[in-house]
């Protein structure tokens, strides 16, 4: 998305400046000028999160993971590629982001690289984040990722209660 980039400390500026009661109003202008400013319409979703596996390797208090059981389940690798076909054929080219999570860890599933470059492949612009908790995070998964062309990652830190 272009405008995090050009109005990054306007938006901060403005993210303190505004009173609480008006922030959700606010926010949705600028997600809507966001939107405009890079692909000209609105009518579009900046943020497309694909959960590829149903675990995870904490057991928070506060997540549904720790209190039912999901099992132990990988998206199929069909499902994903049609997902990313499916976004690669708009009438242009996607450039927001792509996460594969939600609520299993994204590093618990060892085909994440191949999926991701495959992602890249099919959506160059886009920008590949993983939101993981870390605790997968190697040295040799960190540049297999890489390598697949993500642009970044979000490090979460949980406190592990319960089991």
């Amino acid at each position: 998305m272009r405008l995090p980039y050009l109005l990054n400390p306007l938006y901060r500026i403005a993210r303190r400046a505004t009173p609480e009661r008006i922030k959700p109003y606010v926010r949705g202008w600028y997600n809507k000028l966001n939107k405009f400013a890079t692909y000209g319409r609105a009518d579009i979703f900046t943020a497309l999160d694909i959960e590829t596996n149903s675990r995870c390797n904490l057991h928070c208090s506060y997540c549904p993971v720790s209190m039912y059981d999901r099992g132990d389940h990988f998206m199929p690798e069909a499902t994903f590629k049609k997902v990313i076909d499916d976004v690669a054929a708009f009438p242009f080219e996607y450039k927001g982001r792509i996460s594969p999570h939600f609520y299993g860890d994204p590093l618990l599933d060892e085909r994440l690289p191949d999926l991701l470059r495959y992602a890249r492949a099919k959506l160059p612009k886009s920008q590949i984040i993983i939101h993981t908790n870390g605790i997968k995070l190697t040295r040799e998964a960190y540049r297999a990722l890489v390598s697949a062309g993500i642009t970044g990652f979000l490090i979460t830190r949980h406190l592990k209660f319960g089991n």
